[in-house]
């Protein structure tokens, strides 16, 4: 007794008769529906899936010690002038060291979670077909160490990613994540900018730190879900260019 394979779903898959194009398989017979081979040209998997959940865990985190940062802004606001005009050393200390732990435990996790973002960022261009993107995979990675140019560049190339990958293809929340990582970072010099000793003076740089961890959790949260729509979107893109067609 023989069986027959079960018919292979409706999609599109190499076409049989002309190589370099892909075909559309109605379920049961070729149409006329065709279009050149959009196949990757180096398709993501289980490594690019596991980069997007650390670039995940790694924003995630980013936005509990943002939200601790916010807290300690705020408490350090409320309790300036009391704690100066008492001569309350235990409760400025206690701020220093609360701030310090903060801020260190912050950048470590800024510097590891990019690490794995422009990786997992090199990855997913790596995986478009030539002349897809507008750059190169190279100058995905690259953009972000270049002087002055990863004022633009990261940007552009993200919004590129988002239209080639993502559908619809509005790129609105591109710019929105943009524009608060640049203000985030805008925040955080003029904070550190300051050489006045006073009381004036710290509170105003604490209230720069302030808005700019406020600003910073909007952009980690935009953040996340960048990377968890182009991570589905660039698996399910794999997927589907590696899929065998009917014969």
């Amino acid at each position: 007794m023989t069986t027959t394979p079960d018919s292979p779903q409706p999609g599109w898959y190499p076409d049989p008769q002309v190589p370099g194009r892909i075909r559309f398989w109605n379920g049961a017979a070729w149409t006329e529906e065709h279009a050149p081979v959009p196949g990757p040209d180096q398709p993501v998997g289980y490594r690019f899936a596991l980069l997007g959940q650390g670039v995940r865990a790694g924003l995630l985190l980013s936005v509990l010690i943002a939200i601790g940062e916010v807290g300690l802004y705020a408490w350090g606001l409320s309790m300036f002038d009391e704690a100066v005009a008492t001569g309350d050393i235990d409760r400025l200390s206690r701020f220093d060291d609360l701030h310090s732990v903060l801020r260190v435990s912050g950048s470590i996790v800024f510097v590891v979670t990019g690490i794995l973002w422009v990786i997992w960022q090199y990855q997913l261009a790596r995986s478009a077909a030539p002349g897809e993107l507008d750059r190169t995979a190279g100058w995905h990675l690259g953009s972000w160490f270049i002087p002055f140019a990863n004022l633009v560049m990261p940007f552009q190339n993200l919004r590129d990613l988002w239209r080639k990958f993502v559908t619809p293809a509005s790129t609105a929340i591109i710019g929105w994540w943009w524009a608060a990582t640049l203000a985030t970072n805008v925040f955080l010099r003029v904070a550190s900018s300051g050489d006045d000793p006073g009381l004036d003076a710290l509170k105003a740089e604490v209230s720069w730190w302030l808005a700019s961890s406020v600003i910073g959790i909007a952009a980690a949260v935009l953040a996340l879900v960048i990377i968890n729509r182009l991570t589905v979107a660039g698996l399910a893109k794999s997927a589907a260019g590696g899929r065998p067609g009917p014969s």
